[in-house]
């Protein structure tokens, strides 16, 4: 056989593979949280490939985007943040299944995709479900909100729900800020650079932030805005990646805070003064209109996309 005739076939069979990729189409990394036998420190990172015994996990470092095997036999607990064949499962006739896996969520919250499905499938029970489960699960949606306004639109929301009215969900949130040192105003402005460049998209420019200065640093003092974790979510998302609503959310209101500091302002978004929705419908002299409030309207999601299909959330046909 001649050598020209094994360099076509070795072409061929690289073409083939190329196709075949080609064909399958890019696949959805899932998040994931690993914990190692003897550590008690998790490792984050998103599913590169699962084989019989070991799973490949794409991870940031300080010193940029990796991937790295982990054999199963060295792993004490695995947790991803949602089963897409649990999720399939799920239906508009049995809203008490949203709930239970939404109350599962909650535990996962720390990461972003968690805590984004925990919102959408305590919101599809509380609309499939309103009377029995309305009010449990708008207390849930409150428990995952991450500011105080948002916090009392869920207890208002509640209140509505509730049969009995309990005037005790409509208690102005407190929110506790921890009192925390000014960070160093070199740290402060390579956090400031390291924002900028998640929101825009330079993922490299970030991670290359990240290896300079110590995350932990950084973020000692913000904390409540953005934690590691999340910071280490957003390094490893691919450069023409796009981050959840979440971790989005996340990344802006810590901007605000910088750009507060710096104009000598230490409001929060949530602090500035606004007429709570609770007290002019409490009000027997109120003779303004009262905002109204309602499910497809708290949360960023619609409730009648209930069902779980190739990846996306669909309508069923008892919504259409």
């Amino acid at each position: 056989m001649s050598s020209m005739t094994m360099n076509n076939r070795k072409w061929l069979a690289c073409g083939a593979i190329i196709v075949a990729m080609m064909m399958a189409g890019p696949r959805e990394a899932r998040g994931v949280t690993i914990v190692l036998k003897g550590s008690d420190k998790p490792i984050y990172g998103f599913v590169v490939k699962e084989e019989p015994t070991q799973i490949l996990v794409r991870q940031v470092t300080l010193s940029g985007s990796r991937v790295v095997p982990i054999q199963r036999k060295d792993i004490e607990f695995i947790n991803q943040p949602y089963d897409v064949d649990r999720l399939v499962t799920l239906s508009p006739d049995q809203p008490d299944a949203y709930r239970r896996y939404a109350e599962e969520l909650v535990e996962q919250k720390v990461d972003p995709e968690a805590r984004e499905l925990a919102t959408r499938l305590f919101l599809l029970a509380a609309y499939w479900d309103g009377e029995r489960l309305g009010r449990s699960c708008l207390l849930g949606l409150s428990d995952l909100a991450t500011t105080a306004s948002q916090k009392e639109r869920c207890r208002a929301l509640a209140y509505l729900m509730d049969t009995e009215h309990d005037r005790s969900l409509l208690e102005d949130v407190v929110e506790e800020r921890p009192q925390v040192e000014e960070p160093e105003s070199n740290q402060k402005t390579a956090l400031r650079t390291l924002v900028v460049a998640l929101e825009r998209g330079r993922v490299r420019q970030a991670q290359g932030i990240a290896k300079r200065s110590s995350p932990q640093a950084l973020l000692a003092s913000y904390q409540q805005f953005l934690t590691p974790e999340e910071l280490e979510l957003a390094l490893a998302t691919p450069e023409n990646g796009e981050f959840s609503k979440v971790l989005r959310t996340r990344l802006l209101r810590l901007r605000y805070e910088l750009i507060a500091q710096d104009l000598g302002s230490r409001k929060r978004l949530e602090s500035r003064p606004t007429r709570k929705w609770h007290i002019a419908l409490l009000n027997p002299d109120n003779q303004e209109p009262v905002r109204s409030l309602t499910l497809e309207g708290i949360t960023p999601y619609d409730p009648r996309q209930c069902l779980y299909r190739d990846g996306e959330w669909v309508r069923s046909s008892s919504t259409d």
